[in-house]
């Protein structure tokens, strides 16, 4: 339920209890209309409230929806936790610590090498088309290729760190 729904939901119960005289039953036309008033302005201020946040939101959140390698960064960050620095030493390693998410094998750089049977990615998946499982967008939308990287980490070693030990040891995963 959308928080303007329920919030017009509880103005509604609010001026309903307000509204109706205790002992009698009966509802007064004047106090439900000054009552409803002042809960549409309340219920208008609340609605101005919220569009600002949403706009600040966006403003901090531009630099993760932008697939550059500080927005991929920062989106890892978020993503990983506490487990960020195990990841950033596997895609630090796996991407020349370029973080660019459209890197294939040898350095080369276009979302069409997906398809290319080359390593791709931040995690430089092998073939980078086993991304696609996670999402049709997973050339281009760094997210889609964190969530195959700690899928991947997890199945096969346990953990993102686990996977990063292991990276640190053979330089590969």
């Amino acid at each position: 339920m959308r928080w303007t729904t329920l919030l017009t939901c509880m103005l509604a119960l609010t001026i309903f209890a307000i509204c109706i005289h205790p002992e009698t039953g009966e509802a007064s036309k004047s106090t439900l209309v000054t009552q409803n008033e002042k809960l549409r302005k309340q219920l208008k201020k609340e609605r101005k409230i919220y569009r600002t946040q949403i706009k600040e939101l966006r403003r901090i959140a531009a630099p993760i929806l932008q697939p550059t390698p500080e927005g991929n960064k920062t989106l890892a960050r978020a993503f990983f936790n506490d487990a960020y620095y195990c990841a950033a030493t596997i895609i630090n390693g796996e991407t020349g610590g370029t973080w660019r998410h459209d890197i294939a094998y040898g350095g080369r750089y276009g979302e069409h090498l997906i398809h290319s049977g080359l390593a791709y990615g931040l995690g430089q998946a092998l073939p980078g088309s086993k991304m696609l499982v996670y999402g049709a967008d997973a050339a281009s939308n760094p997210l889609t290729q964190l969530i195959w990287f700690r899928a991947y980490a997890n199945g096969r070693y346990g953990s993102v760190c686990a996977a990063a030990n292991h990276w640190k040891s053979n330089r590969v995963w």
